[in-house]
């Protein structure tokens, strides 16, 4: 039975990782303060599911597809100086939804979609940051 499980410990005949709550003492993991809800549980088994149970060793691509790319660049001007850039591309799964993807025409209230309604679709972000670093030494 996996720690951040409601009850984890507390069965002796069901010990986790081999050890109930006398066994590991004051080593115990803290308890959550909040618990995921159903739709969140039914979006993350929807997302293994789809993209992870049965479908091998998770590759680079993979990777990608769920945590998006970048990179850095950092430019020691000086001993004390530099200037870094970043660029960070991630393709935003928007569309998602506990149920399922969407992309039905939706026509929410006040939302300035046309009357035949706007469509779901899944979103890209590109973030560029520019950062300049001078110590200051005695």
């Amino acid at each position: 039975m996996p720690y951040h499980l409601r009850g984890a410990y507390d069965d002796p005949n069901k010990p986790c990782y081999g050890m109930d709550r006398q066994q590991i003492g004051g080593h115990i993991p803290p308890e959550p303060t909040i618990y995921l809800r159903a739709d969140d549980i039914k979006a993350v088994v929807a997302y293994v599911v789809d993209n992870i149970k049965g479908k091998g060793e998770t590759t680079h691509a993979g990777c990608i597809a769920f945590w998006g790319a970048g990179s850095r660049l950092q430019w020691d001007v000086t001993k004390s100086f530099y200037i870094g850039v970043e660029v960070i591309y991630q393709q935003l799964l928007s569309a998602q939804t506990p149920t399922g993807r969407s992309s039905a025409a939706l026509q929410p209230v006040n939302s300035g979609c046309p009357a035949a309604g706007c469509t779901v679709s899944d979103e890209s972000n590109w973030t560029f940051t520019v950062r300049m670093h001078k110590d200051f030494l005695p």
